[in-house]
C-alpha cells in the first residue's frame, strides 16, 4: 500500500491523475450541455415562423442550441429552462423636456429593425422546463394574445407550460381582450403585460394566479374597472401575501382606493398614476409595512391623506402629484417616513386646484434626507421652516409657487451645491441676497424668477442650460464674464429687474445660446457687435431698455432667429435690409423707437412665417407694400403712431387670420391684437392705451408650434387707416 501511494504522488503519475480527471469531466460536461434534439427541432421551427431584420438569431445553426443567443438549460438535465429574447436595444419614451435636448438621439429606425416580429410557434411546447419566457420589447403586431394563447389549451405552447415562472410579453402591441385563459399558469411569479394594448377585464383572471409575486399590466385599457375585485380574488388565494409589486398605471382604471389594499403586507412598490381613481387614501394603508414606493399622481383624489401613510417606515418614494387633494398635512403625516427620499405633491390644473396647506411647525426637523421634493401651488410658508433648512443632500428642488416669504440661509445653498440637478424656487416672495460665488458643478436648470430677490446678479459656476433670475429686484451690471461661468447655457433670462450698464458683448460666446431675454430693465447704449457671432440664437428680448443707435445689420446673420423684440428704446435708422435673411422670424416687434424710412418690402416675400408685426411709435412713412398681404399667418398687426400714407391694399380683407368675429365684443371700435404667444410680454396700443398681455411660450409638442392666441376684429376695412395714423 505504501507502495502505491509513494507512485501514485510521482510526476508522471500525477499528470496521468489529471489528464483523466480532464477527460471526465469534459465529458460530463459535455453531456449536460448536449443538445436535446426535440427541443433544437421546437426552436427551429419557432425561429422558422420569426422575422429576424438585424440577424438576432443567426446563431441558431449549430447543434448545440444551449449556445444559442437567449437560451438557458438546467445544470443537471440540459433541458432549456429560460427563453430570453427581449429586444436588447434600448426603448425610450420621451418626455416633453427631452424633446427639447438635441443632445438625447434616440434611433426609432435602429430599434424597429432590431424587433422580432412574425408568428409565434406553438412548438416551444416541447420545452417541457421551460420556466423564463421574455419576449418584451419586439414586434409582433396584429396577433391578438387570444388567438395566440387561446389555442395552447390543446397542444398549444404556453398554457401547457405549467412550470413556467417568469413571462415577459411588455411592449409588443399585440392588442386585443385580454386573456381569461392566462388564468392556467399558476406557477407564475412574474407576470409583465405591459403596454401591450389590451382591454376588457382582468380581475378574476390575474387574481387567481396566487403565487404572484411582480404583476405589471401598465399602458392598457381597463375603463370602468377598478382593483377592489382584483384584490377579492386575490384574497381566497391561501397565501395572499406574497405579491410585492403591482403596475397598474395608465390603465383607465377609475373608484376608490377600498381598504382591502392594506391586506398586501408583502407589497413593496404600487404604481397607480395616470387612472381615474378618486376620493381618500384608506388608513389601511399603514399595515404596508414593507412598502417602498407608492405612486398616485395624475389621478382624481379629491380627499384627504390618511396619516396612516406616514406608518410605513420603508416608504423611499411619496409621489401624490397631479391630484386636487383636499387636507392639512403635518408633521404626522411624514414622522416615520425616516428612509423617505422622494416627496411630490402639487396639481397644475387650475380648473379643479388642490386644496392643500402643509402646516408644519417651523423648528420641526424630519429624521428623513430628501434627494427629490416637488411641491408646487400649495403653500407651505411663509417661513422657510427647519424641515426645509435640513433637507441638504438634495438633488432636485422644486418648491414654486408655495408662498415663501423668507430669506434662505447662504448654508443651505452652499451645502446642497455640490450634488444639486435641478433648482426651482419660482413664485414666491423670497427676499435678500444670493450667495455671490457658488459652484453647481452638476446642475441643469436654475429657476428663481418671480421672487424678491436683491442685490448684484450672483456668478455662479454652473452646468446649467438654462438660467432665470427674471421678475426680481437685483441691480448694478450684468456680469462680463457670464460666459465662462456659464459657457453651457441655452436659456438666459433677466428680464423684469433693476439692472443697469451695457450689453455684455461675451453674452454671444456661449456657444449653444438659444434665449436671450433682457427686457424691463435699465440697460443703455447699443447692441455690440459681438452679438453678430451668435449663430444660434432663437429669441432676442431687450424691449422696455434705454438702449439707442442702429440695430445691427448683422442680426441678419441670425437664419434661426424666430423672435426679436427690440421695441420701447431708442433705436434709430432704418429698419435694417439685412434681416430679409431671418426667415423664420415668427414675432417682430419693434415698437416704440424711432425708426424712419419705409416699410420694407422684404415683409411678406423673403420672411412670410411672420405671425405678429408691431412697427407702432415710430417715424416710418410711406405706403403700405401690398407684399404684407403674403403673409398667411399674421394675427397681429399694429402700425399705429407713425407717418403713414396712401391707399390700403384691399388684399388685406382677404387675410382672414386677422379676424375672428367673437372678439369684437370686448372692443368693439378698435383693432384688437392677439395675446400671442412668446418667451416675453408683447405690449400693444388700443384706443391710446399700452396693453399687456400674458406669457408668451413658444409651445412645441411633437412637431408642430402651437400659439396661445386672443384677437381683435376689425369691423370693416376702413377702420385700418385710423389706427394706421
Amino acid at each position: 500500500m505504501d507502495t502505491l501511494y509513494s507512485n501514485l504522488f510521482k510526476p508522471r503519475y500525477i499528470s496521468h491523475f489529471f489528464l483523466l480527471l480532464f477527460l471526465a469531466s469534459s465529458y460530463l460536461h459535455t453531456h449536460v450541455r448536449s443538445c436535446i434534439e426535440e427541443e433544437r427541432s421546437a426552436l427551429l421551427s419557432f425561429k422558422q415562423d420569426l422575422k429576424d431584420p438585424s440577424g438576432r438569431l443567426s446563431s441558431w445553426v449549430s447543434l448545440d442550441c444551449c449556445q444559442w443567443e437567449g437560451i438557458s438549460y438546467t445544470n443537471h438535465t440540459g433541458q432549456v429552462a429560460k427563453l430570453n429574447l427581449r429586444n436588447p436595444y434600448p426603448y425610450l419614451i420621451y418626455e416633453y423636456d427631452d424633446l427639447m435636448n438635441e443632445d438625447l438621439a434616440w434611433d426609432q429606425l435602429a430599434y424597429k429593425q432590431s424587433c422580432l416580429g412574425g408568428k409565434i410557434n406553438p412548438s416551444l411546447l416541447s420545452l417541457k422546463y421551460l420556466n423564463y419566457l421574455d419576449l418584451s420589447y419586439n414586434d409582433f403586431d396584429g396577433i391578438h394574445i387570444p388567438k395566440f394563447f387561446g389555442e395552447l389549451k390543446s397542444l398549444s405552447w404556453l398554457f401547457n407550460l405549467t412550470s413556467l415562472r417568469e413571462l415577459d410579453l411588455s411592449v409588443n402591441y399585440f392588442r386585443g381582450p385580454f386573456p381569461g385563459k392566462l388564468a392556467s399558469l399558476k406557477s407564475l411569479e412574474y407576470l409583465d403585460l405591459s403596454n401591450l394594448g389590451l382591454e376588457g377585464q382582468f380581475s378574476k383572471v390575474i387574481g387567481n394566479l396566487c403565487k404572484l409575486k411582480m404583476l405589471s399590466l401598465r399602458g392598457n385599457h381597463f375603463p370602468g374597472e377598478g382593483i377592489e375585485e382584483f384584490l377579492r380574488c386575490l384574497s381566497n388565494c391561501p397565501n395572499n401575501t406574497i405579491v410585492e409589486s403591482l403596475d397598474f398605471s395608465y390603465c383607465s382604471l377609475e373608484g376608490q382606493l377600498p381598504a382591502s389594499l392594506g391586506m398586501l403586507t408583502t407589497l413593496q412598490h404600487i404604481n397607480l398614476e395616470v387612472n381615474h381613481f378618486w376620493g381618500s387614501i384608506p388608513k389601511s394603508i399603514g399595515n404596508l409595512s414593507s412598502l417602498k414606493t407608492m405612486d398616485l399622481s395624475n389621478n382624481h383624489m379629491n380627499g384627504s391623506i390618511s396619516e396612516s401613510l406616514g406608518k410605513p417606515s420603508e416608504l423611499v418614494k411619496l409621489d401624490l402629484r397631479e391630484n386636487p387633494w383636499k387636507d392639512i398635512l403635518t408633521e404626522a403625516h411624514l414622522i416615520n417616513l425616516t428612509r423617505l427620499k422622494y416627496l411630490s405633491i402639487y396639481s397644475d390644473d387650475m380648473e379643479n386646484p388642490m386644496s392643500l396647506i402643509f402646516n408644519m411647525a417651523y423648528d420641526w426637523v424630519p429624521h428623513f434626507k430628501l434627494h427629490t421634493i416637488e411641491i408646487v401651488n400649495c403653500p407651505i410658508g411663509p417661513g422657510f421652516g427647519l424641515w426645509l433648512q435640513s433637507q441638504t443632500e438634495l438633488s432636485s428642488v422644486t418648491l414654486r409657487n408655495t408662498s415663501i416669504s423668507d430669506s434662505i440661509p447662504e448654508e443651505w445653498f452652499l451645502k446642497i451645491s455640490s450634488q444639486l440637478q435641478y433648482l426651482d424656487l419660482s413664485y414666491n416672495q423670497i427676499f435678500g441676497k444670493l450667495p455671490f460665488h457658488l459652484k453647481f458643478p452638476h446642475i441643469s436648470d436654475i429657476n428663481l424668477g418671480h421672487n424678491q430677490f436683491d442685490g448684484p446678479l450672483p456668478l455662479w459656476t454652473t452646468s446649467a442650460s438654462s438660467f432665470d433670475l427674471g421678475n426680481n429686484l437685483f441691480s448694478g451690471p450684468i456680469p462680463s464674464n457670464f460666459n465662462q461661468e456659464m459657457p453651457t447655457l441655452r436659456k438666459l433670462v433677466l428680464s423684469g429687474n433693476r439692472l443697469n450698464g451695457t450689453l455684455p458683448p461675451s453674452i454671444c460666446n456661449i456657444e449653444y445660446l438659444k434665449l436671450v431675454s433682457l427686457s424691463n430693465n435699465q440697460l443703455c447704449g447699443q447692441v455690440p457687435q459681438e452679438w453678430s457671432l451668435c449663430s444660434g440664437l432663437e429669441v432676442i428680448d431687450v424691449a422696455h431698455n434705454n438702449l439707442s443707435g442702429n440695430i445691427l445689420s448683422s442680426l441678419g446673420n441670425q437664419t434661426s432667429l424666430q423672435v426679436l423684440k427690440v421695441n420701447n428704446n431708442n433705436f434709430g435708422g432704418e429698419i435694417p435690409f439685412s434681416l430679409q435673411h431671418c426667415t423664420s422670424l415668427k414675432i417682430l416687434h419693434l415698437g416704440g423707437n424711432k425708426f424712419i424710412g419705409k416699410l420694407p418690402f422684404w415683409i411678406g416675400s423673403n420672411v412670410s412665417t411672420l405671425q405678429l408685426l408691431s412697427l407702432q411709435s415710430n417715424l416710418l412713412s410711406g405706403h403700405l407694400p401690398h407684399q404684407f398681404c403674403n403673409l398667411p399667418y399674421l394675427h397681429v398687426l399694429d402700425l399705429g403712431h407713425n407717418k403713414f400714407s396712401g391707399t390700403i391694399p384691399k388684399c388685406l380683407k382677404n387675410m382672414t387670420s386677422l379676424a375672428q368675429a367673437d372678439a369684437e365684443k370686448y372692443f368693439p371700435d378698435d383693432i384688437i391684437y392677439y395675446d400671442y404667444g412668446s418667451y416675453a410680454r408683447t405690449t400693444i396700443t388700443s384706443k391710446g392705451k399700452e396693453l399687456e398681455y400674458g406669457d408668451v411660450k413658444l409651445i412645441q409638442w411633437e412637431t408642430s408650434l402651437i400659439f396661445r392666441q386672443t384677437i381683435l376684429k376689425v369691423k370693416s376695412l376702413n377702420k385700418w387707416a385710423v389706427s394706421f395714423n
